[in-house]
């Protein structure tokens, strides 16, 4: 059984007590979430090196189709990494995901990015409402969400759908960042 580090200093999980539906699909207005899967490295791949999805990240735009393909998998192992469709076109659009959970703590981290055609739209809030939904059926209550200080319309969407600015807390891997919580106290075990 492998298993792997959710984040320093805490609890591992075996891949047996994460099984996912792969099929699992979530829709809202005109938003179809579902997990990644090895088909939509070409869409991951044109979504991680825009330039303009890129402009507050702190990550080369310079990847091969064969570094998607390991991040993509990586993901399919590890996190909730789910694309975000269309509905009525069934066009890709972004990604939306809980990332290094800590189930023990009932903790996750939020990370989303959108291309720039389908920005503005409210699909991104959509997406967001969903994997909130998501994130308390796995008893997750507790969602930080890290964005740079001046990406507003980033921080814009997370205080709009519950979440408050943590401002005595640092982000000590990017100091551009600001780090926002989402609470789920409705959910609590």
């Amino acid at each position: 059984m492998r298993l792997f580090d959710l984040k320093a200093g805490q609890n591992k999980m075996s891949l047996e007590t994460k099984f996912k539906d792969m099929n699992h699909q979530m829709v809202l207005n005109n938003v179809l979430l579902k997990y990644v899967d090895i088909m939509d490295i070409k869409d991951v791949h044109k979504l991680r090196t825009d330039p303009d999805v890129g402009k507050f990240l702190m990550r080369s735009l310079d990847q091969s189709l064969e570094e998607i393909q390991i991040f993509v998998e990586d993901r399919m192992r590890i996190d909730e990494f789910f694309i975000i469709r269309t509905k009525d076109t069934n066009e890709f659009a972004g990604t939306i995901a809980l990332w290094r959970i800590d189930l023990d703590n009932q903790y996750a981290e939020l990370g989303y990015e959108m291309l720039p055609e389908f920005q503005g739209k409210g699909l991104m809030d959509s997406a967001l409402k969903l994997i909130l939904k998501h994130a308390a059926s796995l008893h997750i209550n507790r969602i930080e969400a890290k964005t740079h200080r001046d990406n507003l319309k980033s921080r814009k969407l997370v205080q709009r759908n519950g979440f408050t600015l943590l401002e005595d807390v640092t982000d000590d891997n990017y100091l551009d960042n600001v780090v926002y919580e989402y609470i789920n106290a409705n959910n609590k075990t």
